[in-house]
This record gives structure tokens, sequence and C-alpha cells, in this order.
């Protein structure tokens, strides 16, 4: 383009012609006698002129070509550009289809929610107005199971007093039954004294075979030791027990109608008691006749063993320390 801003003698506006050569004169009669006349400078400027001309027309040619082929690109670029144009214009339009057909369906939705609103209100107003009406049958009703309790609570505290002297009759009947619980224990440890005391007196008027009649006579004892401790914890596990007081606030809880069971149940617990206290006197006395019938008989089975054994000469107690080995005290000082 720095062509069209140069003055150059050949310019592209067709308005401006060129200067005249000096070749051209007046002595140029004819179109086909005017070369005749011309000299061999004139011919030469000519030429030069020609060829000048060439030159700038190839030029613009060239120059026309290269914005021919410029414009051709840009109207390539805006014609792809008018097509995705057209294309995303169609796109859109499809969007706005869909909008639309969105915008009729969300009308249609809301409608249809605007309905199901109503009627739930109106099915909300309904059971509100039910709900108040129950509301006013259960506050009757509560009113009339507070009157209920209130009248069951005056009676369970009249059987709570009613049970709290049971009680005390009942824990002072036990607190004698324990007592007497003591007493036939101590009479019991007496009794094992005083067999202890025989079985050692026998044991002192001793034989060859004493060994035989300590071990005899240690079984025994263990047998009584054992039966007296079984007998005292069943005595134990059945008075210390609180089962009929259980089944007393059992009968309190439940709110039986009939207080008579109540009494009935502590004449059986006493009769239970009385039991218990004639099994536990009958087993003492029962224990203390086997124990000594037992003794006896061994006692009398060893002495005729003894007596077949010896000579009439010896007597059972000099044969037991001439057998016996003296034993000889060690002096205090003879660690060192």
């Amino acid at each position: 383009m720095d062509f069209y801003k140069k003055k150059h003698r050949y310019s592209v506006d067709s308005t401006k012609k060129p200067p005249k050569s000096n070749f051209i004169s007046s002595a140029y009669p004819t179109n086909e006698n005017r070369y005749k006349y011309l000299k061999e400078k004139d011919w030469e400027e000519m030429i030069k002129n020609l060829n000048q001309r060439l030159i700038n027309e190839e030029y613009l040619k060239s120059s026309y070509e290269n914005i021919a082929r410029e414009r051709s690109i840009e109207i390539g670029a805006l014609k792809q550009e008018i097509a995705n144009l057209d294309a995303s214009l169609k796109e859109a339009n499809k969007k706005i289809d869909e909008m639309k057909l969105m915008q009729r369906n969300t009308d249609t939705a809301m409608a249809r929610i605007i309905e199901d609103g109503k009627l739930k209100l109106k099915t909300s107003e309904l059971e509100a107005a039910q709900s108040k009406e129950r509301n006013k049958e259960l506050e009757e009703l509560l009113k009339s199971h507070y009157d209920q309790n209130l009248t069951l609570f005056n009676e369970n505290k009249e059987l709570r007093k009613k049970l709290e002297e049971n009680n005390s009759h009942y824990l002072e009947e036990k607190s004698e039954l324990i007592e007497k619980i003591k007493e036939l224990e101590l009479s019991n440890m007496i009794a094992q004294k005083r067999i202890e005391q025989y079985i050692n007196s026998e044991c002192r008027s001793a034989s060859p075979f004493t060994s035989c009649r300590r071990k005899a006579k240690r079984e025994s004892i263990t047998e009584l030791k054992s039966e007296i401790e079984k007998l005292k914890l069943k005595c134990q596990n059945e008075v210390t027990n609180n089962n009929l007081l259980r089944d007393i606030i059992k009968s309190n809880v439940e709110r039986k109608k009939e207080p008579e069971t109540i009494e009935d149940r502590l004449k059986s617990s006493e009769m239970k008691i009385k039991e218990l206290e004639s099994l536990v006197l009958s087993s003492q006395f029962l224990s203390q006749e086997e124990d000594r019938s037992h003794l006896a008989s061994t006692g009398s089975l060893l002495r005729k063993n003894v007596r077949s054994s010896l000579s009439p000469t010896q007597s059972p107690r000099n044969s037991f320390y001439k057998t016996r080995k003296p034993v000889y005290s060690k002096p205090k000082n003879s660690m060192k």
C-alpha cells in the first residue's frame, strides 16, 4: 500500500494522465506514418516508459491479488462466524423452546400443588376440630382417673400403715426366733465340748489301738459338725429370707381387694417357723444320742479286742507305757 502514498508518475487514478513525451510533435501527420519520423532517442524513451508502465501494472496486479486474497480470507472467516452464529441461534431457539415447555410444566405443577395445599388445609382444619373434641374428652377422662388415683392413694396409705404394723410384729417374732437359734447354737457348742471331753477321757485310758479309736471318733465328730452346719444353714435361709415381706409388698402393688390373704400368709409363716424350731431341736437330740451310742459301741469293741490280745498278767496301761519310747527334752541352749 506504500505505492499509493508515493507520488508516482503513474497513479491509480484514471483522471490523471501521464505527461506527454517530447517525441510527439506537430510533424506527426498520420497514424500510419508517425513512427517514420521518430528518432532513436525518442524510441528509447518510449521503451523506457513502456517498461516502467509494465512494472507499475505488475506491481498493482500483485497488490490487488494480495488484497483479494486477504479479503477472501476475511470473507471466509466471516462466513464461518455467520455459520457458528446460525448454529448458536438454533441451539438458543431449542433452549428457549425447552424453557417454555419447562415453564408450562412448572405452571401446571404449581397449580396442582396449590390445589393439594387447599385440600390439605381443609383436612387439617377438620382434624384440628376433631382433635379439640378429643382433647376435651381426654381432659374429662383424666379428671376421672385423677379422682380414682386419689382414692387409691388414700387406700394405699391405710394399707401401708397396716403393713408396717404387721411387719413390726413379724420382726419382733423374727428377733425372738434368732435369739432362740443363738441359744440352740450355744447348746450345740456345749454338747460338742462334752463330746470332746468324753472322747479325750476315753483316749487317756489309752491302749496300743488308740490310733484306730481316735480315727473313728474324729470321723464321727466331723460328721456331726457337717450335719450341724447344714441345719444352721437351713434355719438361716428359711428365717432370714424376706420372701414373706416380698409377697406382702407384691400384694400391695397389685392392689388386691382381699386383705385377709396377708393375715393368712403371716399365719402360715408362723407355722413354718414353729416346724423349723421343732426340727432343729429333734435333730440336736438325735445327733447327741447317736454320738453317745456310737462312742459306747466303739469303746466296748476296742476294749474287748485289747483284752483278748493281751495276757492276763499284763494290763493295757502297763503294756502301752512299756512299748512307748522315752522322750527327752532338749536343753534351751543347745542351738548355741
